[in-house]
């Protein structure tokens, strides 16, 4: 379920969640050299033991972007046995044809970009995709307001790229702006 796809050097790659009893919530990824006629699985890109934020430690809703020829996997951080969610990660692609994220000396998934969601009244607040032609949008977010049934479903331009200008500004957070 919730599938990210890039087209990406003459081939697709999709990432899903997959999710078990015994495995818990993981996020893997396919490959396809034939315009999505065959797939072939790569491995998985994210588990249960990679948890970036304690009190959300399930990584879900996974998409994929390119930015300054860098492969990125955008994932949310969701909170167990809940439906809330808290922003959205961006961790780059050692080597997307392998399926290997970039990882510090600990085996921890190295943080490039967090962007918290726009409201902490959110059942949502994390879901995103991301497109580096999008000048003026940067990374689009979704959010559920369940108090608001008239505006309940919503989506977000963060105004965020995945790669800042300054290396120092690596995780700074803007406010988003609603579109």
């Amino acid at each position: 379920m919730e599938p990210g796809s890039l087209a990406f050097n003459n081939a697709l790659y999709l990432t899903l969640s997959a999710v078990s009893i015994k495995e818990g919530q993981r996020t893997i990824l396919l490959f396809s050299s034939d315009h999505g006629e065959t797939w072939k699985y790569i491995g998985t890109l994210t588990d249960k033991n990679d948890v970036v934020n304690s009190d959300y430690p399930i990584l879900t809703s996974s998409a994929l972007a390119e930015e300054n020829g860098k492969i990125f996997l955008l994932v949310s951080s969701r909170g167990k046995g809940s439906v809330g969610y808290n922003g959205v990660y961006a961790f780059e692609f050692e080597d997307i044809s392998h399926g290997k994220l970039k990882r510090d000396k600990d085996g921890k998934l190295i943080v490039i970009k967090y962007i918290q969601p726009i409201s902490p009244l959110n059942i949502g607040g994390g879901q995103s995709e991301y497109d580096s032609k999008n000048y003026y949008g940067g990374v689009i977010m979704s959010q559920s307001f369940p108090l608001n049934p008239s505006e309940r479903f919503q989506i977000f331009s963060t105004k965020e790229k995945i790669i800042d200008k300054s290396e120092d500004s690596a995780n700074k957070i803007n406010s988003p702006v609603k579109f």
